[in-house]
């Protein structure tokens, strides 16, 4: 009673434990009958204070409280978490451990977050996006087993992009789900940087997304919120020439012809089509872009019907990969997306393009970036020139490139050092092309493609192998692939493969040689060994039909007679050399002989050296035999001279 009365009171009220002994708070407990009927804050130490028991009721959870601990000594029975049970909670909105105590919240309102922000570290995230692309569940097999996997692009109001994947169960549950055009909350993936050499969305990471994540369709926000139907990055057609090969590019402009489709056989034995379609936008340039599978049969097919009555749509295309052949060129993958005429709030500058076509665009003859292809006739024809001025007008010297010229040569050397073909990976990738990867040989007749991460028991083989070509001026190292070499060696590389080791395969390259060829190369610049170095290849190699080249001797005689250049050269850029006038050489064949002046070759016996300084450019229209002769003259200017 003594000890009682000299106790202060104690704030918790409520009922205390039994207590007792020489403890101070014995008869108190926890909580003792202390200042009366006022709701107090709970006391952090009821239910696990050895002196006393669980608060009284109406109090806050005491989060060490209650049931799931050892004997307390000194309680009565008492503790929080039966009484903790009488509040009305919201379901859902904790987790409690084993002493049974609140320890988070797993279920509070979800903070939807930017992609951009989205790195691994999170744990918790959720993002609000537009599905922008969806691919079809694709099947793969291989030594490592078989599955199923398919992909979605999301988009959301800040710009941000990401892919996500799913594999398997993954697939069969969210294939379905999803829909094109739609917005969603996604939460509960994994994220993982992406692959960057199939991927070219603007974030780091791409989403794995499990059966268990959480995908719900969600209403669209108005206004500022409002997500776009596509995230365009479009680039101009005149700017597709300075891409590296193999990027993806966004491209928009008017479609000015269509092909006519094409069915192509692939080399695994299935066959697919093709249809090549030009399109040309502001900048006043076209560029040939070559859908494939159904993009060539349903929107191919659309645009045909409308060019052929007279319409020329408008074509934007996302992700198309840059290619060279023939010059540049686009070719859609299975990912591209393909919209006709679009309206304005898919693409903001459908309407521009338009009316730039409709005004001024459709009587402009425009630059092209992809040549015509096929041999003889009609179209704009490559530069003609010698084999001496790739050197002597420095083609890719600067890193500007590549060029495509055209020379006509003889074979003087084929070089077999290191074989003519390699086995090459005969995968059909996206877009209906090869892989032609190098394959690895097992040892066991298996072949290993390190970029399919396939087996094959048959290698495609292709031709790859360096020429030595001659003309008039000089001789120069020339690269061969499959499509020249086949033309060159009059044999396919798998047939010649077959000849190794015999009396056919050394014949067969001697009557390759001394051969005339009208040769449109290809001069860029390459690294080798961390080193540029200038490297010319063969893009096409045609007979040489001697009576259009007779022709063009007489066509080009009868304009000099005129004073005019029938092959004009290419623009000379300013140097350091130029200046005082500029003297021009043209020659035809008709006899001559070489004569230098101020360190360069000069053609023109009639005039002689042109001046010091300067270098000299040549154009070969027709290849001539014996010397050089013509007119010109002038100052130490540049010399210019046309074969």
């Amino acid at each position: 009673q003594q000890q009682q009365q000299q106790q202060p009171p104690n704030p918790y009220g409520g009922g205390g434990g039994g207590g007792g002994g020489e403890n101070p708070y014995g008869g108190y407990g926890g909580y003792n009958n202390g200042p009366p009927q006022q709701q107090q804050p709970a006391n952090p130490y009821g239910g696990m204070n050895p002196y006393g028991g669980g608060p009284p009721p109406n109090q806050p959870p005491n989060p060490y409280g209650g049931g799931g601990m050892p004997p307390n000594p000194y309680d009565n029975g008492g503790g929080m978490y039966q009484q903790q049970q009488q509040k009305s909670e919201p379901a859902g909105r904790y987790t409690y451990n084993r002493q049974g105590g609140p320890t988070a919240r797993n279920e509070a309102p979800a903070r939807v977050m930017p992609i951009r922000s989205l790195n691994p570290f999170q744990n918790r995230w959720t993002i609000k996006a537009r599905v922008t692309k969806k691919q079809e569940v694709r099947r793969w097999s291989n030594a490592r087993g078989e599955g199923k996997v398919f992909s979605f692009d999301l988009l959301d109001a800040d710009g941000g992009e990401i892919r996500a994947t799913c594999f398997n169960d993954a697939a069969d549950r969210w294939d379905p789900v999803i829909e094109m055009g739609k917005v969603y909350i996604i939460s509960k993936g994994t994220l993982k940087p992406k692959r960057k050499q199939f991927n070219n969305l603007n974030s780091d990471y791409e989403i794995g997304l499990e059966a268990t994540a959480l995908v719900e369709e969600c209403a669209e926000d108005g206004g500022s919120n409002s997500i776009a139907q596509v995230n365009w990055r479009i680039t101009a057609i005149a700017d597709v020439q300075n891409r590296e090969l193999g990027t993806l590019v966004d491209v928009a402009g008017v479609v000015e012809t269509v092909d006519p489709l094409v069915p192509i056989m692939l080399k695994n034995g299935t066959e697919t089509t093709k249809r090549s379609i030009t399109i040309k936008d502001p900048s006043s340039y076209s560029i040939e872009v070559t859908l494939w599978g159904k993009q060539a049969t349903d929107a191919g097919t659309q645009i045909e019907q409308m060019v052929t009555a007279g319409n020329h749509p408008v074509l934007a295309v996302k992700d198309v990969k840059v290619g060279e052949f023939s010059g540049r060129n686009l070719s859609t993958l299975q990912s591209s997306q393909l919209f006709v005429d679009p309206l304005p709030d898919v693409l903001p500058q459908a309407l521009d393009i338009r009316q730039w076509y409709d005004v001024s665009g459709k009587n402009e003859t425009g630059t092209a970036l992809t040549m015509p292809r096929g041999g003889g006739g009609g179209g704009r024809s490559t530069r003609r020139i010698s084999l001496a001025q790739i050197d002597d007008e420095g083609l890719a010297d600067d890193g500007n490139g590549p060029h495509y010229v055209e020379s006509r040569v003889r074979i003087h050397g084929i070089s077999d050092d290191r074989g003519l073909m390699y086995p090459g990976c005969p995968t059909i990738t996206e877009g209906g092309k090869q892989c032609n990867k190098k394959l690895t040989d097992e040892g066991n007749g298996q072949w290993r493609c390190e970029r399919c991460m396939q087996v094959h028991e048959c290698p495609s083989w292709r031709y790859l192998f360096n020429l030595k070509v001659l003309d008039h001026t000089t001789t120069h190292h020339v690269s061969t692939f499959t499509e020249a070499g086949e033309t060159l060696i009059g044999l396919k590389a798998e047939e010649m493969n077959n000849l190794k080791d015999t009396d056919a395969w050394e014949v067969t390259l001697k009557n390759a040689q001394m051969k005339m060829w009208n040769m449109k190369l290809k001069v860029f610049q390459d690294s080798w060994n961390g080193e540029m170095r200038k490297k010319t290849t063969v893009v096409e190699a045609r007979p040489v039909d001697f009576a259009v080249a007779s022709r063009e001797l007489i066509d080009g005689i009868a304009k000099l007679k005129e004073d005019k250049n029938p092959f004009p050269p290419m623009e000379p850029k300013p140097d350091a050399a130029s200046g005082g006038g500029m003297g021009m050489g043209m020659g035809m064949g008709m006899g001559g002989h070489q004569q230098h002046a101020a360190g360069r070759r000069s053609y023109d016996p009639a005039m002689g050296g042109d001046g010091g300084g300067g270098k000299r450019q040549n154009v070969m229209p027709g290849g001539g035999y014996g010397g050089y002769g013509g007119f010109g003259g002038g100052g130490g200017g540049t010399s210019s001279s046309s074969f």
